[in-house]
């Protein structure tokens, strides 16, 4: 796994040894080393590169890339298979193995998913993006958490689902349901 921090000067790897290292891209060496219990299997700096999130199976945990301390972990219902970060560093967005969205809220306890779209693909969902329509802005907000307003899914079997966010904390499950998703379900952020 690879990330490279907004800035283009640092950038992240992840090996199979389970070590994180930090590259310094202007001397072109290793800055710090770190070994993880368990190999990462993804890798991403936070949008403002103050964080970074690593993903172990169905665990994602998200450090302080300036002092190296955990800032909070969280356990998704099944292995994870992509990670979407948008907007504020509050928000990750999981894509997992047997076709749900997870999104957890760092302020809020890690038993508690801030948004779950129980069945948002048959199949595994296998890449995960929060759309734009302003490139120096960033992502529109508005969403769960201050999250973005959209999320869009695409899973291993070829389908992209476009998913509107901005009613997810007070009637996300309902809505979901009217477009189909027979096994939707809010979950309150704390």
């Amino acid at each position: 796994a690879l990330s490279v921090h907004r800035s283009g000067r640092v950038a992240m790897s992840a090996g199979a040894d389970s070590h994180v290292a930090m590259w310094d891209m202007i001397k072109g060496r290793v800055a710090h080393k770190t070994k993880l219990r368990l190999k990462p299997e993804l890798l991403a700096f936070t949008p403002s590169g103050n964080a970074y999130a690593t993903v172990s199976q169905a665990r994602l945990t998200i450090t302080s890339a300036e002092t190296g301390a955990c800032v909070g972990v969280f356990d998704a219902p099944k292995r994870v298979m992509c990670l979407a970060q948008a907007g504020s560093d509050r928000m990750a967005y999981l894509g997992c193995e047997g076709g749900d969205v997870v999104a957890f809220d760092a302020r809020a306890p890690p038993t508690k998913p801030a948004l779950t779209i129980t069945g948002a693909h048959p199949a595994r969902v296998k890449a995960l993006v929060a759309p734009s329509d302003d490139p120096d802005g960033g992502v529109l907000s508005g969403g769960p958490g201050g999250g973005p307003c959209a999320l869009v899914s695409a899973s291993s079997d070829g389908v992209v689902r476009l998913w509107d966010l901005r009613g997810a904390g007070r009637f996300g499950a309902a809505a979901a349901r009217g477009l189909g998703v027979e096994r939707a379900r809010d979950e309150p952020v704390a």
